[in-house]
């Protein structure tokens, strides 16, 4: 009787194992940052290795019994290098019994339970899905971006006087916008990007949006070795030197006219002056990280002609300089292999160079150059 007894409970035992007691894991990793898991098994299967949950990952994990037991263990999931903050997931499958979990949250990082599955057809499996976040994360919203005022920016403006004559203002400074514009918010992000001024702050990948205009600037006309050169030299502080910022220098037609040089005809009554300045390569704004507490050769080149253009702003009639404000539209401000990793060029559509059939005021940029970490002086030459 007593042997009966025995067989029958030993079979008892090896139906329910051959029908297993195994616990399956879903993670879902929706913290935006990459995670690091470790496991201590009590009861079942041995020999799972640490690993990594990337961000955005949704990882299976399958704990399976040995024999005669069920399955019990301890997962512990954290950021790299930050055990302190990690989530713990207590399961336990018994042999004989109902299945139970438990889980403890950082304050860094919550683990929340979606569902909890004991699928009786299948021997009593449980099953698992955990979703963790980070409530804390910054991820896809704007943080405000706090601007320094530490920096400098030097630069000339240069135009033959053969093309244009000067400016009917004096001094010639007076002629010109000078702005600095540096972003307002950061939007951490994994990319890609297309168009975005990419970036770090605060230790942490993204993008930058919304403009700030700040420096002040100051300017005098210099006497230069060719007679037939005006030189305006600018100098604009309280610039950020932890952000990248756009410069935009342009003539300002409500301030000034500008008169034609003697190479420059007037072709018919209706054709209006008009000078802008131009980049080396025709493209009209370029976005740089600007580390450096003074940056100098900002240089720009003026250029001039007569323009026909409509009550639209359109042009219809012009000379050389129609084709330069075309090629803005194809070309990069710089070449590619002379930028530094950490500039980004950001090319803008120059069709709207001109806003006003009469004042026909010309968007133009400025080009800053970085090279290898060091910042170089150039003369643009067109």
């Amino acid at each position: 009787m007593k042997k009966t007894i025995i067989m029958i409970f030993v079979a008892f035992l090896m139906s329910n194992i051959s029908n297993a007691q195994n616990l399956i894991l879903h993670i879902k990793n929706n913290s935006h940052m990459d995670l690091t898991y470790g496991c201590k098994i009590e009861h079942g299967l041995s020999g799972m290795l640490p690993g990594q949950i990337d961000n955005g990952q949704i990882k299976d994990m399958y704990f399976n019994p040995d024999i005669l037991t069920g399955v019990e263990g301890l997962l512990s999931i954290f950021p790299m290098n930050q055990q302190n903050e990690r989530i713990d997931i207590y399961y336990d499958n018994p042999l004989i019994g109902t299945g139970t979990y438990s889980i403890w949250s950082s304050n860094l990082l919550t683990c929340k339970p979606l569902k909890w599955d004991i699928t009786v057809n299948s021997g009593r499996d449980c099953e698992l899905t955990v979703e963790i976040t980070n409530p804390t994360s910054t991820y896809g919203k704007p943080v405000p971006v706090v601007l320094n005022g530490n920096g400098t920016v030097k630069g000339s403006v240069f135009w033959e006087k053969n093309i244009i004559q000067s400016p009917e203002t004096y001094p010639y400074g007076k002629a010109f916008t000078f702005k600095v514009l540096a972003p307002t918010q950061f939007i951490e992000s994994n990319g890609p990007f297309t168009l975005e001024k990419a970036g770090i702050y605060n230790g942490k990948q993204g993008y930058y949006q919304g403009n700030k205009e700040t420096g002040t600037v100051n300017y005098e006309t210099i006497q230069t070795l060719n007679p037939n050169i005006v030189e305006v030299r600018y100098t604009i502080t309280g610039v950020p030197t932890d952000v990248p910022i756009e410069m935009d220098v342009t003539t300002d037609y409500t301030k000034s006219k500008w008169l034609a040089g003697p190479q420059k005809i007037k072709p018919a009554d209706d054709y209006v002056f008009v000078v802008g300045t131009f980049p080396g390569n025709n493209k009209t704004t370029i976005t740089i990280n600007n580390n450096f507490s003074i940056l100098n050769g900002v240089d720009f080149n003026c250029d001039g002609d007569w323009l026909k253009v409509d009550t639209d702003g359109k042009i219809t009639g012009g000379g050389a300089m129609v084709n330069k404000i075309a090629a803005r539209k194809t070309f990069p401000v710089l070449q590619n292999e002379i930028l530094s990793s950490t500039n980004i060029i950001k090319a803008a559509d120059a069709s709207n160079i001109f806003k006003q059939a009469k004042s026909a005021t010309p968007t133009n940029q400025v080009q800053l150059k970085q090279v290898q970490g060091a910042v170089q002086k150039v003369r643009i030459k067109q």
